[in-house]
């Protein structure tokens, strides 16, 4: 793991939250709503990585700079993530918008803004970027904390880039499959008529969702591991560990920020009970 690591996963337990009420089953138009702005967020963060990772892949050729692949973000970097149209950003809110502006497809828990902002102002894709970019607060963006050597100025070598790489393309696709586990149990507990509480890490209880997710052969967790323990044979001087606790660390990081939002885009209709 990133040196800067060792504090900021402390922060982890801080952000999950729990989704303990029995929610108001939701109609179908309201859950395609949450199930489509799931989907977009997952895209998104898949968007943002190749804008990063072309713009890491382009420095690399020259020794950098790399100053306009991270955060704020610049140059080519700014427009393949903001630009206006065809930015990251814009497709995603385009997208949220496209399934959740209808009065009758917006969920009661979510604001109007998270239903009906077609730009990249939307609140849900600002909140993705916060999670991306400042997860555990400034300067500990996963960008920064993944690339480090770039982070620092430095242009790593071809094994030690190989690993930087892996890492991010690993994270990105479990990002991805863990909302596809979450989806698929939300739906199952739609039809049975039961709170998607059941549903929620921590403490899930549905054995479908527990499959998808901690089978330590086939689930979304020991995949992710397994990719990054592959790609990284030899690891930047900028990360603490061997490649297992790399690994479990960069994994067990974006999981609680895809359990703090699941309960949040899954919200349904919520009774008085439902904290955030």
């Amino acid at each position: 793991m990133s040196k800067r690591f060792g504090a900021a996963i402390i922060a982890v337990s801080g952000f999950c939250l729990l989704a303990t009420s029995v929610l108001a089953q939701p109609t179908k138009a309201v859950a395609k709503c949450e199930s489509s702005t799931g989907s977009t967020l997952s895209k998104f963060v898949g968007s943002k990585g190749k804008c990063i990772s072309k713009c890491i892949s382009t420095g690399r050729k020259t020794s950098g700079p790399y100053t306009d692949c991270f955060s704020p973000y610049s140059g080519d970097t700014g427009t393949c993530i903001s630009g206006s149209l065809k930015g990251a950003e814009a497709k995603a809110g385009a997208g949220i918008a496209k399934a959740c502006a209808a009065l009758a497809s917006c969920p009661t828990c979510y604001s109007a803004g998270q239903c009906s902002d077609a730009s990249g102002a939307n609140p849900w894709v600002q909140t993705t970027e916060g999670d991306i970019d400042a997860p555990f607060g400034p300067g500990t963006g996963f960008p920064d904390l993944i690339w480090c050597t770039e982070k620092g100025g430095g242009t790593p070598t071809k094994d030690v880039g190989k690993c930087e790489d892996g890492v991010s393309k690993a994270l990105v696709k479990f990002v991805g499959a863990k909302n596809k586990c979450y989806a698929k149990c939300i739906s199952a507990a739609d039809k049975a008529g039961v709170g998607r509480g059941v549903c929620f890490f921590p403490g899930a209880v549905d054995p479908g969702v527990n499959t998808c997710i901690k089978d330590p052969v086939k689930g979304a967790e020991a995949k992710a591991v397994a990719a990054i323990v592959k790609a990284c044979p030899t690891l930047p001087g900028c990360y603490t560990g061997n490649a297992n606790t790399v690994a479990n660390t960069f994994v067990s990081s974006v999981e609680g920020k895809v359990d703090t939002r699941a309960p949040q885009i899954s919200c349904g209709s919520p009774s008085g009970a439902f904290v955030e």
